[in-house]
């Protein structure tokens, strides 16, 4: 049986879906190699696509599970089939940035296992969000005791 190729049509429309797609997402290979990277990641990383084509992701993506047990290919090629979790990646630049990072199994036409499809979608805003949340939190505190305190103070001058 011979093998189908996908036609213009359903690749023009997957490359349009991968290309617009609001996660910045790329295609590693076994190996760790890059072979396919969004343009909404290479926004977010300050990169070209292109030039990330053929490098070790863990040379571009840099992050703590990285290198590790932890690292989203190892797992799935240990046989986890969908991980998701938080973690800081780094830009070439220094800059980190808080991500949620989800990966899946990537096959072949054939079904064999191929790599892997990882996802990361930018958290900065609502790590933001939620350091100035925390911040509030801590002035509302200080003002409930510093009303409770006078409050007892109150009290206490009226009926010592």
């Amino acid at each position: 049986m011979q093998e189908e190729k996908p036609n213009k049509k359903t690749t023009s429309l997957l490359n349009q879906i991968f290309n617009t797609a609001a996660a910045g997402m790329c295609l590693i290979d076994k190996e760790f190699n890059i072979f396919a990277t969004n343009s909404t990641l290479a926004k977010m990383f300050n990169l070209d696509p292109e030039d990330t084509i053929g490098k070790k992701c863990y040379e571009v993506l840099t992050g703590s599970a990285c290198k590790t047990e932890r690292c989203c290919l190892v797992r799935i090629l240990n046989g986890e089939k969908r991980i998701e979790f938080e973690t800081e990646k780094k830009r070439s630049d220094g800059i980190k940035i808080p991500c949620i990072v989800s990966a899946n199994p990537f096959f072949g036409p054939d079904g064999e296992l191929v790599g892997i499809v990882e996802d990361l979608k930018d958290i900065s805003i609502l790590k933001e969000a939620e350091a100035k949340l925390q911040q509030s939190f801590k002035k509302l505190r200080k003002v409930l005791e510093g009303t409770i305190h006078a409050m007892s103070l109150a009290v206490e001058m009226r009926d010592p």
